[in-house]
């Protein structure tokens, strides 16, 4: 997953014995499709920001899906000198879609 997520857990062993545990990893597969006055701009790259912190870069209308950990999301749009930032983008739990991003500058 490309914000590669992580998980803490505690767990108790005792010397000698052995132990199985499952983790998953919720997952939403995006392709985000920058349109700066209604046109697609393949120039663009989104800094994906959760909690204060760029967790992914995606490039706009790029062929492949990628893999991100769904939720919510500030977006730092930039298309060459331009920039602008997006507050909320909600990437859903299991989806597997293309994420329209419409900007003005």
């Amino acid at each position: 997953m490309i914000d590669k997520p992580t998980k803490v857990m505690d767990l108790e062993l005792a010397p000698g014995s052995e132990i199985t545990e499952k983790v998953s990893f919720p997952w939403t597969q995006i392709r985000l499709n920058v349109k700066v006055k209604g046109q697609l701009s393949k120039k663009a790259k989104v800094k994906l920001i959760r909690d204060g912190a760029v967790v992914a870069i995606i490039e706009s209308a790029a062929r492949d899906y990628v893999m991100i950990s769904p939720g919510h999301y500030q977006a730092e749009v930039s298309v060459g000198s331009m920039v602008t930032t997006l507050d909320d983008v909600m990437l859903p739990e299991g989806a597997t879609r293309d994420v329209p991003i419409n900007v003005s500058f």
